[in-house]
């Protein structure tokens, strides 16, 4: 039996769903943390435009769990959420569990279009629920993993409840060229800082503000910046020799950082590995 400390607002919820919690796969509901689907967010995070658009609740894989010190179980995170004797953050959405999914989820879409949840962008169609949000996603998880366990290895069944749990939100993209410049840039020069540029109106410029040594400031384009990375790269082959390993982990487990590798022609690997 599968020991976990739900409160009473949950049993009964989960009750009402007909949901064996000893007959599941415990994995489907693990969730990650931005650092934990790409590690080099958490250092050298350099922020995109935002956007708003539609987002299949398949592809946001989770929320910063170790900030509240919850578990990465979706399951055992309930009861953190929703509580019909806890406090005000905790009673405030109790009313969705009363809903069965395609009810709740007619009604989320609704709620979705004026009160957008925020997410951001962690890697190609991976996504975290940053500061609004969590009460919606980790239900409408909920639902959409019950639905899924129970279609087994059918792909078109999976892509036809992909594309029910899809809902408007918003998304702060993640600038690939600037972020992986940074992590690169900083084993080579540990003091430089990278951030991204606003104008006066605090939008984003697409251009990179760097700072060398804490006093020499520059501003570069994304050509420029390639261009410095490329340089420091060839200047400095021991200092980026010391680092392959982690590089080489980076390359073959984030498809971004493969992606920018290759589009950018940026010989970083051991062996005299060139990407064209």
């Amino acid at each position: 039996m599968y020991n976990t400390n739900m409160n009473e607002t949950i049993e009964k919820f989960l009750e009402r769903n007909n949901f064996d919690i000893d007959a599941i796969n415990m994995n489907m509901f693990r969730i990650r943390s931005d650092s934990e689907i790409n590690p080099i967010l958490n250092r050298y995070f350099i922020p995109g435009k935002k956007e708003q658009k539609e987002v299949s609740i398949a592809e946001i894989c989770g929320y910063s769990y170790e900030y509240y010190e919850l578990s990465n179980n979706l399951l055992d995170n309930l009861s953190y959420f929703y509580n019909e004797n806890g406090s005000g953050y905790q009673t405030r959405s109790v009313g969705f569990l009363k809903y069965d999914a395609d009810q709740l989820l007619e009604l989320l879409k609704e709620v979705c279009k004026k009160d957008t949840m925020c997410l951001r962008e962690c890697e190609h169609n991976k996504y975290v629920i940053t500061n609004n949000g969590l009460h919606r996603y980790n239900i409408l998880r909920f639902h959409f993993l019950n639905e899924l366990s129970k279609v087994g290895q059918d792909i078109q069944a999976y892509k036809a409840l992909k594309k029910k749990y899809t809902v408007q939100v918003s998304v702060q993209k993640t600038d690939y060229i600037k972020t992986y410049s940074y992590c690169i840039l900083r084993k080579i020069f540990p003091t430089i800082q990278i951030q991204a540029e606003y104008d006066k109106d605090y939008n984003i410029t697409g251009n990179s503000v760097v700072t060398i040594n804490g006093d020499k400031t520059k501003v570069f384009n994304d050509a420029e910046l390639i261009d410095l990375l490329k340089r420091a790269i060839e200047n400095n082959k021991d200092i980026i020799e010391r680092y392959a390993d982690m590089f080489e982990f980076y390359d073959e487990n984030l498809i971004s950082f493969h992606e920018f590798l290759t589009q950018n022609n940026i010989n970083l690997l051991s062996n005299g590995v060139n990407y064209e």
